[in-house]
């Protein structure tokens, strides 16, 4: 029983600061900073062309970011901590307007996340989506694109849910301890005619503990296994002894 709580102990602290406010939106938008459209539901359905419905892969309800609509590519910019340029730097046409969200947490190790991409746009209207990470062990704010109306989307009267990306998940590292933001975004390019729509869900982390932590989650464990072993040497030793003193002369 000991032992199980030095080894309970050391999974509590390798998580314990790693967790994520309201990391399947099941409460809303609670933890969570906007930007542009963006709402939550336990589900959204479309109709035609291609209608369907999309639900969340955890928790009760997802999160959806609108194109159309949304925030200048600058406003963007300056709530993700970057530039005007980089944004329109992640694909090759003019990126227009959008919508993202932000969230900080403290963390080591990877965290991974669920995302859908959904348009009513086409080739060439090149809209996007894109995760952004800044914290300790990256320079600025790094910006990944996750996919475009170009890669997935298919001819003008055919996108719906049927055919956009159906749910992804990524997985991005954190190379050191401490505080990082992640944000999450989607933007019209080219034209801002049609909306796009991006979708997240069920953050993870995964948590590697500080030497600080890990020598003291050792400690613990140590601590509790050393009465039994103790014990076991000192009645070992007690028997030993008794045999000793009985073949004495």
């Amino acid at each position: 029983m000991v032992a199980t709580l030095g080894i309970l102990s050391w999974a509590s602290l390798e998580h314990a600061s790693a967790t994520i406010t309201n990391a399947d939106f099941s409460s809303g938008l609670s933890g969570w900073s906007t930007r542009g459209v963006v709402s939550t539901s336990s589900s959204y359905t479309y109709g035609n062309p291609q209608g369907g419905t999309i639900s969340p892969t955890a928790g009760t309800q997802v999160v959806q970011m609108r194109t159309t609509g949304g925030s200048s590519r600058s406003s963007l910019a300056s709530f993700l901590g970057t530039t005007s340029g980089a944004l329109n730097g992640l694909v090759p046409e003019t990126a227009f307007d959008g919508s993202a969200i932000r969230t900080s947490f403290n963390g080591s190790g990877s965290i991974s996340f669920d995302w859908l991409m959904w348009t009513r746009d086409y080739p060439p209207y090149n809209d996007f989506a894109f995760v952004s990470l800044s914290g300790p062990g990256i320079s600025g704010t790094q910006l990944t694109l996750l996919t475009s109306v170009n890669t997935f989307a298919g001819p003008a009267g055919t996108n719906g849910p049927s055919n956009g990306t159906g749910w992804q998940t990524t997985t991005l590292t954190l190379p050191e301890t401490g505080t990082y933001t992640i944000g999450f975004g989607t933007m019209n390019a080219r034209d801002t005619a049609f909306a796009s729509y991006f979708y997240v869900d069920d953050l993870q982390t995964t948590c590697i503990p500080e030497p600080s932590t890990a020598l003291a989650a050792a400690v613990a464990l140590a601590a509790a296994l050393w009465p039994r072993r103790r014990r076991r040497i000192v009645a070992r030793g007690a028997h030993d002894f008794s045999n000793d003193w009985k073949s004495a002369p």
